[in-house]
């Protein structure tokens, strides 16, 4: 009886403030925002106005084009990085129900086309491909037999689906998680970011991550750059402007090295870092084993996020469609024993 007053006084006491906090990070969303695009602009502005009047002298014509070319690349990424982390949405159960809604009227049914790339193991325990996609080969059998259910809808999971959130009051398969922020289950989810105003999930989070490599380059980039005009007048100049970004550059960079190492890490091991920090504190999800279901593969792991493991792919701008729509780790947990997992485990 005690242990129930301790959890409901509980509950009244963080809920307060879980909905103040969520309520600050959903009004700053797009101060941060701003702020991001007033920070590059400045950094264009700066470059344009007193850099380029003597990059060519200091670097020599050829090199200067060279070296600018390659500034405009890393911001063109970031940006359009940032732009698609931004818009496209992670992905919920409620979105794809309303895609598969669209993909009926418009296609005359719900789901994506059957891949028909995997068969059940056969007795060596591999799986063969039934005219298979070219995008899908060289990916391990463990993310070849998840694709088998890349066909399946939210109407089919209803069926014998019994998880349910009880915020949203709608279906809540494996590796989902409700965004108190956006007010929604989000697939995959790893966090909510207010400097693309947005939750990372299934959907965007690849998009998130080339942000991070290209901000991260392009703080490399501009502080080599503000380097080679150093001792020139024109920085002498423009000291207090120049100074600022450098000195905004160093911390950005700093900083970014060790997020980035983070992340990528969470990306290359398939955790998601609301997975990650629940299974540091010891909360885990039941299915917890179907959600890291063995796929240790670096390769995996980019394949399911990216939608490609070959790094060129990866790190060009794409809009390409990720393999899976976040349904089948629920359907994998309907079937352990197809994967060589037990109840008991």
């Amino acid at each position: 009886m005690m242990d129930v007053f301790v959890d409901l006084l509980f509950d009244y006491a963080i809920s307060p403030v879980e909905k103040v906090f969520t309520s600050i990070v959903r009004m700053t969303g797009p101060l941060f925002v701003v702020a991001f695009y007033y920070l590059m602009w400045r950094h264009t502005h700066a470059y344009l106005t007193i850099i380029c009047k003597v990059l060519r002298k200091r670097l020599g014509l050829t090199f200067g084009m060279i070296w600018t070319t390659i500034g405009v690349v890393i911001t063109f990424n970031t940006v359009f990085n940032h732009l698609m982390a931004m818009i496209i949405k992670p992905g919920s159960p409620k979105d794809l129900a309303n895609v598969e809604k669209l993909r009926a009227f418009y296609k005359e049914r719900r789901s994506r086309k059957d891949l028909t790339i995997a068969r059940p193991r056969d007795q060596s325990g591999a799986f063969s491909f039934e005219g298979g996609n070219e995008r899908f080969e060289g990916v391990s059998p463990e993310v070849k037999a998840l694709l088998m259910y890349r066909s399946k809808t939210t109407e089919n999971l209803k069926q014998f689906w019994q998880r349910y959130c009880t915020k949203c009051n709608d279906i809540k398969p494996i590796r989902t998680h409700h965004c108190s922020v956006c007010n929604q289950c989000v697939f995959k989810m790893d966090h909510h970011c207010p400097w693309v105003n947005n939750c990372l999930g299934l959907e965007n989070q690849r998009y998130f991550l080339l942000f991070t490599v290209y901000l991260f380059l392009g703080s490399a980039w501009y502080l080599l750059t503000i380097m080679s005009i150093w001792n020139h007048h024109v920085y002498i100049e423009y000291r207090k402007e120049l100074s600022f970004l450098f000195i905004l550059n160093c911390a950005l960079l700093t900083a970014l090295v060790l997020f980035n190492t983070f992340i990528w890490w969470l990306a290359c091991v398939g955790t998601p870092a609301v997975d990650f920090w629940a299974a540091t504190t010891g909360v885990k999800d039941k299915d917890f084993h179907v959600m890291n279901y063995g796929m240790q593969s670096t390769t995996d792991n980019l394949f399911i996020t990216f939608g490609t493991y070959k790094l060129l792919r990866i790190l060009s701008p794409s809009l390409r469609n990720i393999p899976l729509t976040g349904l089948e780790w629920s359907f994998l947990a309907s079937n352990p024993a197809y994967y060589g997992y037990s109840d008991d485990k």
